[in-house]
Parts: structure tokens; sequence; C-alpha cells
């Protein structure tokens, strides 16, 4: 088994493969992946090989050198090729003139541009620059060729163009009328035939090599230098610029890019809108209808007949054609909307289901697909996350952002259905609760941080939420079909999103749509809670407003007599091992066996391993010999009577002054000893004070120091005034 490091992710196993079959019989070419991820590879490749000869420590592939490593290697430096060391511990002697190693200076030429200077001075050249100057170098030589030819041969040439002349009007005369030539019929043979023809002469004027052709006509690919320098002009306020040489294209993944080819595929979108032969659908609002929509490289275009349909295609050939873009036909389809034989036009296939800017549509609309795919992703999603083991507000964190994000795309304007809804969530809590049922109740789970819960958003509530967003963003559009769509199917629901009027003019259904009535009495609800219209409603508000509220019977899950402080037991300023710590503190589900709201486990320890007594809350974080005399400590700082378990579990009452100061060493405390009750319960080791003492120092300071950097030493010593715990 052969390890390969440093051969590049994009490069395909076959030519790793390829340039270790030197050494023998290649079995497999697989990829490491890393511990418990099995979708995540690191980079390393592993090689089967029936080894015929050793394999080198180091290798060329394709434009990089990759490391070779298996048991009995024998290694080399990277650097000089010499045994015995290491390339970071290399001597050898490397040349200023020529980069190799082994000598100090010699009179070489450079190995890069064979000219007179050192490898280092050689001025690096791309690819498109080095084609640039050897097209410019054709071009001026077959100029300087065809001027010389003219000034040798100017007569010849005027006596030839006479006679040619003379010739045409001959043959014109005796051809007779032009109504009189019979009709002749141009085959694609013929255009063919002419074709090759002029591309030979341009292949003799600008000296290129013959090209071969299959015995159909085909073109052979082969390296052949064009014609002339690419070049191109751009538009301006109506002015047409200069033109300029075109050396480079965009790199994949540049911002500019998108802006790019939006420009770049404009005269096709414009050219199907304005082509009369392609005709357009009618809309139930009236004109202006519109045969195409495009985004970015996904046109979608919706025409009557399959004759329209097939003049969309042509003229999109015609484009290709002409700015040498491509039609994938593997990834394009025509689905007929109306129940119909579907017709396959210039060999793009027909489909009863396709897709479209990331959902299914079929010709009820959109397809129950969709949902599958999300739950499908969703479920693979959680299954990789969970072997993270992270803490519980991280796992909140990962379901908010990530997992949430596949739902909202689907959600925005589509319906969650039962089944679906059902699927999710059951992987969502699995996640959240790995191996064991559900300790928090759901509806506890999804109220906001502030009020107890994990923020984790209803989907529910998510998807009305999304909906009310995008309507009034539809309403509120410039692109007049948008908003006209949008008007039309809301009708007599349009009050609830805007207090203009709507014309009497203007086309509307005779029933607003299901979804847009569901979306009107949403804002409505939303509406009603503010007591002056605001001007734009941040889609975190909407959800918390169409979140259900707590049934009475749950406010004693919720343990609102003590009236926890959750803004300090889940602040910014903790981190996920603490913060998700408290939160269980106070939800009582610590794994302690005489706590309350849980009923008893006999895998959990009944007595206290540091003073033999029966273990409780209380008796753990209060009472205990290591807790008292931190609070005792702690105590002294702030200058309070006492800390009763009240305030150690639920933060509340709180200091008049540097309240964030004591939340954190208050945290840091209980953290600290749980954390040693843990070791003495599980693993036989008793911590004493003095270590859990310095523990909590240095974490303290950690904790301060990574607040100065996130605030900036202004902003620190203001919210961090005065300054307490720091002693």
């Amino acid at each position: 088994m052969v390890r390969v490091f440093g051969y590049s992710a994009e490069h395909h196993d076959v030519e790793l493969a390829s340039a270790l079959e030197q050494f023998g019989k290649i079995v497999s070419v697989t990829r490491e992946s890393v511990t418990g991820f099995p979708t995540v590879t690191t980079g390393i490749r592993r090689v089967k090989i029936e080894m015929k000869r050793a394999v080198p420590n180091f290798l060329d592939v394709i434009d990089a050198t990759v490391q070779c490593e298996y048991e009995g290697v024998v290694r080399v430096c990277r650097k000089c090729g010499a045994q015995g060391h290491m390339g970071a511990n290399c001597e050898t002697p490397q040349c200023v003139r020529c980069g190799a190693y082994g000598h100090e200076t010699c009179e070489a030429a450079c190995p890069k541009c064979g000219e007179d200077h050192d490898v280092r001075a050689c001025k690096k050249r791309t690819f498109a620059s080095i084609v640039g100057e050897e097209e410019e170098n054709a071009v001026s030589q077959a100029a300087t060729t065809t001027e010389a030819t003219e000034e040798k041969s100017e007569e010849p040439v005027t006596a030839v163009e006479e006679v040619a002349s003379a010739s045409l009007e001959t043959s014109a005369e005796a051809a007779g009328p032009v109504d009189e030539v019979p009709a002749t019929q141009e085959t694609e043979q013929d255009n063919h035939v002419e074709d090759n023809k002029v591309e030979e002469k341009m292949d003799a004027t600008c000296d290129r090599p013959k090209r071969k052709r299959s015995p159909r006509g085909k073109k052979k690919t082969s390296p052949v230098a064009p014609a002339s320098t690419p070049r191109a002009a751009v538009i301006v306020q109506g002015r047409i610029s200069g033109w300029f040489p075109v050396a480079r294209g965009v790199r994949q993944g540049c911002p500019l890019s998108p802006l790019l080819y939006v420009i770049a595929i404009e005269p096709l979108l414009q050219r199907l809108a304005a082509d009369t032969r392609v005709k357009r659908t009618v809309l139930p609002v009236g004109p202006p209808a519109v045969p195409v929509f495009g985004y970015a490289d996904d046109i979608t275009i919706v025409v009557p007949d399959v004759a329209s349909a097939a003049r969309a295609l042509e003229i999109t050939e015609q484009y290709c054609e002409a700015s040498g873009a491509r039609l994938n036909k593997h990834k394009s389809a025509v689905m007929p909307l109306r129940d119909v034989r579907p017709p396959e036009i210039a060999e793009v296939p027909s489909v009863s289901e396709t897709r479209m800017l990331g959902f299914y549509f079929n010709r009820e609309g959109p397809s129950a697909r969709n949902w599958e795919h999300v739950a499908e992703k969703v479920e693979t999603k959680t299954a990789d996350l969970g072997r993270l083991r992270c803490p519980i507000t991280a796992q909140a964190t990962i379901i908010r952002t990530l997992l949430i994000a596949i739902i909202s795309f689907s959600a925005s304007i589509l319906e969650i259905p039962a089944s679906v809804k059902k699927r999710v969530e059951k992987s969502i809590y699995r996640f959240l609760w790995p191996g064991a049922p559900d300790k928090i109740r759901r509806v506890v789970v999804k109220q906001p941080r502030l009020k107890g819960g994990l923020g984790i958003p209803d989907l529910d509530a998510l998807a009305r939420a999304l909906h009310v967003q995008w309507t009034l963003r539809a309403v509120e559009c410039d692109m007049p079909l948008t908003r006209t769509l949008t008007l039309f199917f809301l009708s007599t629901r349009l009050s609830a999103f805007t207090q203009q009027p709507l014309p009497h003019t203007a086309p509307r259904a005779g029933t607003p749509l299901a979804f847009y009535s569901a979306a009107a009495a949403d804002m409505n609800l939303i509406r009603a809670t503010f007591t002056e219209p605001p001007r734009e409603i941040a889609l975190k508000t909407m959800l918390s407003l169409l979140t259900p509220a707590l049934l009475p019977h749950l406010h004693r899950e919720l343990m609102t007599a003590e009236k926890p402080t959750w803004k300090y037991l889940t602040a910014h300023f903790l981190d996920a091992r603490r913060a998700s710590f408290m939160w269980r503190f106070v939800r009582g589900i610590l794994p302690i066996k005489r706590r309350t709201f849980v009923s008893r486990s006999s895998g959990l320890v009944d007595t206290c391993p540091f003073c033999g007594t029966a273990e409780t809350s209380t008796h753990i974080f209060q009472d205990c010999v290591i807790p008292a005399a931190l609070l005792e400590r702690l105590r002294d700082l702030f200058g309070l009577p006492g800390i009763p378990f009240q305030t150690i579990r639920y933060f509340n009452p709180m200091p008049g002054e540097a309240r964030n100061q004591f939340a954190l060493a208050l945290a840091e405390i209980s953290y600290q000893v749980w954390v040693a009750r843990c070791h003495a319960a599980y693993n036989g080791r008793i911590p004493d004070l003095m270590e859990v003492k310095n523990k909590i120092r240095k974490e303290l300071w950690f904790h301060l120091q990574r607040e100065r950097r996130h605030l900036g030493r202004k902003k620190f010593c203001e919210e961090w005034r005065p300054m307490i715990i720091f002693e």
C-alpha cells in the first residue's frame, strides 16, 4: 500500500495510476477520509499496487511533485535528492544561476527561457501572453509576405481582375433574366464543401498546417493557432470603445464572473424576446407576455406550440455559433404543459418532469420530489454531523444555520407537507438528543434563547414567515411581470400588504390563491402587534410572532417561578460548553440520580464521591467542600452576604454591579465543580481544591483575553468595569 501526499484533489486518480504503472500493477486507488467522517477526505491517496520495482520517495505527476510513503521506502531529501537528511535540514548548496543543487554557481543559460540571465530574474509569462506573442509574430510575418508579393505583382493582378469581371458579365448575360434561372436547393453537404474550401484558403494564407478530416467531413481536433489575435470592444453610454486584445478569462468563483455572463447572455434573451416567430403564451394578467425567463446560465422558454420551441432552439444555436458558447443538450429538456405526446426538438429530450432553479416541476406544478430531496439531504447531514459530539448549544446553532437553510429554500415558495415535517423534525431532534428520547419538550426547545429555549425554529412558523416575506418582496418588486402576477393572485387580499389601491382596470383573480390568502392572514396577525405600521419587518421578528405560544400547563416546565436570567445564563461571553452546561443545569437534566423532574436511573451515582453524603444538586454545587470554599471567595470579592442556591442555578438575584464578571465567574465555578465531580465519580481520581481553583483562574483568564480581542481595548474596559475578578 503506497500513500501519496501532495496530489491535488482536482486531478483524477487515473493520471496518478498511469504515473505509477511503471512500478507495478495498480489494483486500486482510494482516498483517505477523516476518522468518523467518511464523506470528508484528507487529500491523501492510497494506491494498492503489486510492486515490481521500488517506487521512489518523490515522483513527478502532471505538474506537481508528490511524496510516496510505504513500508521500506528509501527516504531522500525533497530538494537535492540525497539520502540521510530531509528537506528542512538540507545543507546542499544551490546554484544561484540555474537553481540546481550540488554547486554554487555556473554559466548555464536560464532553464525556463534559454536566455542569458539568472533563473530568479526570469519573468514569468502566462499561457495567454505566450500565445499572444506567437499570434502577433505570425500575423506580422504574414502581413510582410503579403506586402512584398503585392509590390512584385501589381500589374498582373489588375489584369486578372479585369478578365474576371468580363467573364462574370458574360456569364450573367448568357444566363438571361434572374426569373428564368432554374431553382436550386442548397444542401448541407454543399455548405460543408464550401466551408472546407474557405477554411483551406485561410490555412494557406496564414501559413497554418492543413487539418486532417474524417471521411464524413467532421473536423479532427488538433492544436491550431488562430488566424488573428482575438479582440473585443465595449459600448459605454452608446459609444463604442477602441478594440483591445482578449488575453485571459475570468477565474472560477470570481465575483465579476456572474455579471460578465449576464452581459454576454443578454443578446440571446433580446433576440428571443424580439423574434415574431417565437409565439407568446397568453397569461391571465394580459400583456406584456414574455416568452423567456433567464437567470444566469439557466433559461426557461414558455411557448404555446412546437414550432415556436423549434425556432427558439434555432436562435440559440445561432447564438452559440456566433459566441462560441455551447448548448448542453444533456441538461436541457422539453416538457409539455398539456396532455399531448412529448415532442423531441433538435435532439433535446422530452420529459414529464424537469428541474428549474433548484425546483422540480411537472404539468401539475411543483413536484412532490422537492420535499423528498430536502428530507434526504437533511437526513444525510444529520448522520454526518452526529459524529461531532458537540455541546447542545452548538448543536442548536448547527440546526439554526446549516439544516434550516436547506429547508428554507423550498419552504420559501412551497407548503411543507405533514409527512415531510414529521420526517425532518425526527432527524433534527435525533441529532439534538442522540441515542435517547427527547429530554425537553419540543415546544420548549423552540422558544427563543432569552425565553429559555434553544431558538430552533418551528417549521410551520418558518414557512409562514417566509411566505409573508417573499409576498412582500413580490408586491414591491420593480419587475412588471412578477408584480403583476402577484397582484392578480392576491386579488382582494392586497390591502394586507400595501396601502395603495389596486386600479379598477387591472385584472384580478375571482378568488385569491390559497397560498396568498394564508400569507395575507399571517400578515394581518403580524401587523396587529404593532401600534404603527413598520416600514420593514425582519424575518426573525415575524418568526417570533408566528411561533405558537406555550400552553399554561407547560409553564412549570419553563420554571417561571424562579425566573431564570437567561440573558446571563447563555450570554455571548460563555463558550458553547459553559452555556450548554448552564442550560442543562437550569433545565434539570444533568446526570444526577436525585434530580428534579427526572426519574431515577440505576446507572447514576447516589452518594457524593468527596464526602460520602447523599448527592443532590444543592449538595454538589453549594454544600460540598470544594464549591463552598470557591463560593466564599466569590462572595468576598463582590462584598455579598451570601450566594443562595437560587442564584447559583438561575442567576437570580444578581449583584448590582459587574454582572458580567459575576455571571462569568459563577458559571466557571459551577462548571469546574461539575468536571471535578465527574472525574471523581467515574475515573476514580479526586481533584483537590487547589487544582480546581487554578483551573478556574486559567479559564477565566482565557475568557477575558478572548473578549478583549473581540471587543477591542476601549469597549472592553467600558463593558467590564469595575474590574473585580481580574485580581
